[in-house]
């Protein structure tokens, strides 16, 4: 898991590929259960290098959400087909903004 923080004080996270799944999914859960601790609440997950996600993926997105507790936002960036489509097929776009880049931060 890399994190980096955007000029605009975004949290940027880019957990390794090729899947977000039960098997690697424990990297970004600590690092948001860490930064959330911190009083960080602004977020972006860097999808890029990652092809697919399952169940366990999308869990640890929402258990970070509900973190939160609506005093910040998680935006996912560069999905790859295959996650968008379960992104969209379980509605999770309305939660996570989705943006084609991390250029999109900017605006």
């Amino acid at each position: 898991m890399q994190e980096q923080r955007h000029p605009s004080g975004v949290l940027i996270f880019r957990p390794e590929g090729p899947a977000l799944d039960a098997g690697h999914a424990e990297a970004l859960k600590h690092a948001f259960d860490t930064r959330i601790g911190e009083g960080k609440h602004e977020f972006c997950v860097d999808f890029h290098a990652i092809e697919t996600m399952d169940s366990t993926g999308l869990a640890v997105l929402i258990a970070a959400l509900r973190q939160l507790d609506g005093r910040g936002k998680i935006r996912l960036c560069s999905v790859q087909p295959a996650v968008r489509t379960l992104l969209e097929m379980t509605h999770m776009t309305r939660m996570f903004p989705v943006l084609d880049s991390l250029d999109s931060l900017d605006s």
